[in-house]
């Protein structure tokens, strides 16, 4: 299977790009996206700790943000 990800800088987004910056709820969505393919990539959603950093990224995703 091929997966394919559009990779956009962090930089550009919520805060770390100046006048730039994308601040929209989905550009915060794409952040916790990164965290959370960081956690799935080290293997720490192996763990307790880790799975409990999922569901606590999740649940502040899309419907659930509070802006």
């Amino acid at each position: 299977m091929n997966i394919l990800f559009l990779f956009i800088p962090p930089s550009r987004l919520a805060g770390g790009g100046g006048n730039n910056a994308l601040q929209s709820s989905k550009s915060k969505d794409y952040l916790d996206f990164c965290k959370a393919s960081k956690i799935i990539n080290n293997k720490s959603h192996l763990n307790e700790k880790g799975l409990e950093e999922l569901k606590q990224i999740k649940s502040g995703m899309n419907s659930g943000r509070v802006h």
